[in-house]
């Protein structure tokens, strides 16, 4: 999992071991970039995958204050 935030191109990379750990990955990464920055996450961008848009993530984006949006798809 990767995640690079605009404002200040800060960008990490976590190993992801098993399909379950998305959510708490992102959770955890989310939480510890904003401790580091002091700059609260607005939005994360995402490419659709169902991991990223279960109903776990999407009540926790909106009691952050996160909007959730979907990236357009890249074209080769």
């Amino acid at each position: 999992m990767t995640e690079l935030q605009d404002s200040t191109g800060f960008f990490t990379a976590t190993p992801i071991k098993t399909k379950g750990m998305p959510p708490q990955v992102l959770k955890m990464r989310i939480k510890q970039v904003e401790t580091l920055t002091g700059v609260k996450f607005k939005r994360v961008r995402h490419d659709g995958a169902k991991k990223y848009v279960t109903n776990v993530l999407k009540a926790w984006y909106e009691d952050k204050g996160i909007t959730s949006e979907m990236k357009a798809p890249n074209k080769s």
